[in-house]
């Protein structure tokens, strides 16, 4: 075969796979790839008389972004009403109740840009208050997924949990957070929590303390629990919410 039929074959394979190559990168650039979740700050507070209520501050924060609020408090009180400035009431996801304690998750989705002060007011007899309170980028507007809840009162000991029943979201992209509040004198945390689930800001003090933790998962919307270690508390009481990804 002559040398310039050769280099002609050779630049017609050359030319058929860069034709190749162009159509699949041109595929992958078409896709619209899901930004990740992302925690974007948390902040915390806690007053020993809660009596109308505790507030905690974020600062400001990015419109269209979510604030979730996981709260403990004595079971003498209830919710009244959880305002994040700028934006109104939030939502409530769930509640776990439990002889000495209460805990709760509220949020808001797609909040307009504020200073984001959240204000809980509650009524009832004062006491041990405690709030967390976190803004995520890219989950979706929409109520959680999936939620549970768990409550222990036996013995001295007892294994707190966060996510004390199987949360099993639907998107494939989610977050898990999960809260546990707990009688106790003091805090005697040791460890966790467990699952690779990373803890948030812990709160509280004498009489209820409060820990939190989150787990961020991608392309996986499997079932999943989360303790945070065996601890001297006579009562806790857990709750949990998932939410999809944007």
């Amino acid at each position: 075969m002559a040398v310039s039929a050769i280099n002609a074959t050779a630049i017609a394979s050359i030319s058929a796979i860069n034709g190749t190559l162009k159509s699949a990168l041109s595929a992958i650039n078409g896709q619209t790839l899901a930004p990740p979740i992302t925690l974007v700050q948390q902040a915390v507070n806690t007053v020993a008389d809660g009596t109308g209520g505790v507030a905690a501050d974020l600062g400001t924060f990015t419109a269209g972004n979510t604030v979730i609020a996981c709260i403990s408090f004595l079971d003498t009180q209830t919710v009244d009403s959880i305002i994040l400035e700028n934006n109104g009431a939030m939502t409530e996801a769930i509640t776990s109740t439990v002889a000495g304690v209460t805990s709760t998750i509220y949020y808001i989705t797609n909040a307009a840009a504020s200073d984001g002060t959240v204000t809980l007011t509650t009524v009832g007899v004062g006491g041990r208050t405690s709030m967390h309170i976190s803004e995520w980028a890219n989950l979706a507007n929409a109520a959680p997924e999936d939620t549970s809840t768990g409550t222990d009162v036996g013995g001295s000991t007892a294994e707190v949990y966060i996510v004390p029943a199987t949360q099993d979201p639907t998107s494939a992209n989610n977050l898990v957070i999960g809260i546990g509040g707990y009688v106790n004198a003091t805090d005697d945390y040791s460890s966790g929590p467990t699952n690779s689930f990373t803890r948030l800001t812990a709160t509280g003090g004498a009489s209820v303390f409060q820990e939190c933790g989150y787990l961020i998962r991608t392309a996986d919307h499997s079932a999943v629990t989360s303790s945070v270690a065996t601890l001297t508390a006579p009562a806790w009481a857990a709750a949990s919410a998932s939410f999809g990804g944007s």
